[in-house]
């Protein structure tokens, strides 16, 4: 006699294991222990505001700021600003985008909120064609992708973008913003990093 505890364990797993099943057919959809799912955002590039930040509007229409992870391109007032915020605004303005989200930013201030993500246009990801231009620097304090090194090691070797300035213009937008804040030069220097090719 099957037992009323046996039918409904049974029942459960009826209802489950097609669930389970969808969820898992791609290999690449299982999570370690402790690994959160990264959600993916898809929109159109409305608005490029630098070399490593731009607005997209979601199918709701809600717009959302997105930060490309992984890469920190000149800031307003450095040499090749405007370049690499032009280089990002041919990429990708205007275009669809995927954005795997990775992680994000709270508002500050007036400032809205960000979405730290990849954002990808078919199998090009823009923050790596970023690096790969010389246009960005592979952002070692936030840096999920061990590639984009080589790939900024490489765009350096053949003087892409900016990497074929003087070498006074390579001064990492990180050690600008903290120049710019009023840093002490200690607090500076403990930001700086050895140049890539010393490692």
């Amino acid at each position: 006699m099957v037992s009323r505890r046996t039918t409904r364990i049974a029942a459960l797993a009826a209802t489950l294991l097609p669930w389970l099943l969808a969820g898992t057919a791609d290999a690449g959809q299982f999570l370690l222990p402790g690994e959160r799912p990264r959600p993916e955002l898809h929109g159109t590039v409305v608005r490029v505001l630098d070399g490593d930040t731009l607005d997209i509007e979601l199918g709701d229409g809600r717009r959302q700021r997105i930060r490309l992870a992984g890469i920190d391109a000149p800031e307003r007032g450095q040499p090749w600003s405007a370049v690499a915020t032009a280089a990002l605004r041919d990429l990708v303005e205007g275009k669809a985008v995927r954005v795997l989200w990775l992680d994000e930013q709270p508002p500050r201030g007036r400032a809205p909120g960000r979405v730290i993500g990849e954002v990808w246009l078919d199998e090009l990801e823009a923050g790596r064609e970023m690096v790969a231009q010389g246009l960005a620097w592979a952002y070692d304090a936030f840096l999920r992708d061990p590639d984009l090194c080589e790939i900024e090691q490489a765009a350096r070797e053949a003087g892409l973008g900016l990497w074929r300035a003087p070498p006074e213009q390579w001064l990492p937008p990180w050690v600008h913003r903290a120049r710019t804040a009023g840093r002490s030069e200690d607090w500076v220097a403990a930001c700086a990093r050895p140049d890539i090719r010393d490692r």
